[in-house]
């Protein structure tokens, strides 16, 4: 552990290091030295826009006669506290099972986090990469994003570089950050993919998009062992694959040569 999503996911915020002051922190680093993946987070709530106490009260009536979002939600607002309720991972987990029994696919990778982390719960990879899973094959990219860290690491499954890539791919053509950024590591170190140090740089730049400071330290890493020519070749597949994802030129502002 792309990032807010939909209604609500924990999948998404990345665990990647923040900016501390004025200090940039490292990328996360491989055994070898490369940049290390990383896995997504808690992003922020998609809940109503103004949210209040009031609304704690309608969504337990609503969830309690089975609407989903509404367990959704209600994991949400138990997981981080809101709306003055304290901070309770057991009745996040219980209200997020509610939901993701019913196949909400928010639901189903907000459970495989808890799983994964051990909240509420034990740590349990196999249960995590099992929701992740679920949900992946609906169609989350956060899902997506965490089932490919599973497999790149071997947690919850045997280590497979290959499916590692495979879902790692499509969260990141869904534009999910840390995905985009942990296929760039793929390509960088040749694992699951033939290596290809232009297709890391250019992985790399539009994971950077959102001033990401692992990203576009990665990228200068990648940057910094590629030729000329190819960094200017880069910089067209950069700007075709952001036409490709439907990400505005202006948005990336790490597409800029080096």
């Amino acid at each position: 552990m792309k990032r807010g999503h939909r209604f609500i996911t924990l999948a998404t915020t990345s665990l990647l290091l923040a900016a501390c002051g004025t200090v940039t922190p490292a990328p996360p680093q491989g055994d070898n030295g490369s940049p290390g993946d990383t896995t997504a987070g808690l992003p922020p709530s998609a809940g109503p826009a103004t949210p209040s106490r009031k609304d704690v009260l309608w969504y337990r009536k609503a969830a309690a006669k089975g609407d989903v979002r509404a367990q959704t939600y209600l994991g949400y607002i138990h997981d981080r506290g809101l709306l003055g309720v304290t901070p309770n991972p057991y009745e996040a987990l219980r209200w997020y099972r509610m939901a993701a029994d019913q196949g909400d696919p928010e639901a189903q990778a907000n459970l495989g986090y808890l799983y994964l982390h051990g909240r509420g719960t034990t740590s349990d990879p196999v249960a995590a990469r099992d929701w992740f899973q679920r949900a992946a094959e609906q169609g989350s990219a956060d899902a997506q994003a965490n089932l490919g860290y599973l497999y790149a690491k071997g947690l919850g499954t045997a280590k497979d570089p290959e499916a590692a890539v495979r879902w790692y791919r499509l969260a990141a053509e869904q534009g999910h950050v840390e995905a985009q950024h942990n296929l760039g590591n793929r390509y960088f170190t040749g694992e699951g993919v033939p290596q290809d140090l232009e297709q890391a740089y250019v992985w790399y730049s539009v994971a950077a998009r959102s001033d990401n400071p692992v990203a576009d330290q990665s990228r200068q890493l990648a940057a910094a062992q590629l030729a000329p020519q190819a960094l200017e070749d880069a910089q067209h597949k950069i700007q075709d694959l952001m036409k490709r994802l439907g990400v505005p030129s202006s948005a990336v502002s790490n597409a800029k040569r080096h």
